[in-house]
């Protein structure tokens, strides 16, 4: 079962940890109170979600599919199953990546050539 695609792209087969969030994103006025309480105030305006990627050992060619398809565009669309989800439905998002770390396992030939990656999508 697909759990997160990328611009079509299906990542299920590659992720190792997924954590999905909702980011509380607040009015322009929001902050502390200048007085004795420093009482929080403010408004939420929207929440956004993000999404904390880890992948599992990859080879050279899926590395490269994961990052050709964060690469293919500014914003993406993101298609997933929140992990806090009842059913399977899946929600879809135009989101942004940051920046992917993924780390040189080894350039021998007879072994994986990544570890894991890791990335975050961001909702726009």
């Amino acid at each position: 079962m697909a759990f997160l695609k990328v611009n079509g792209v299906d990542f299920s087969p590659y992720i190792n940890e997924l954590q999905t969030d909702r980011e509380t994103i607040w009015n322009e006025k929001a902050g502390r109170t200048i007085d004795s309480n420093a009482t929080f105030t403010g408004r939420i305006i929207a929440k956004k979600w993000k999404l904390n990627i880890g992948t599992r050992v990859l080879s050279q060619k899926e590395s490269s599919i994961i990052h050709n398809a964060l690469h293919s565009a500014d914003f993406l669309d993101i298609q997933f199953v929140p992990t806090n989800s009842a059913t399977d439905d899946m929600i879809t998002i135009k989101a942004y990546v940051s920046t992917i770390k993924n780390k040189v396992y080894s350039y021998n030939d007879k072994l994986p050539r990544y570890s894991n990656a890791s990335f975050n999508l961001i909702e726009q």
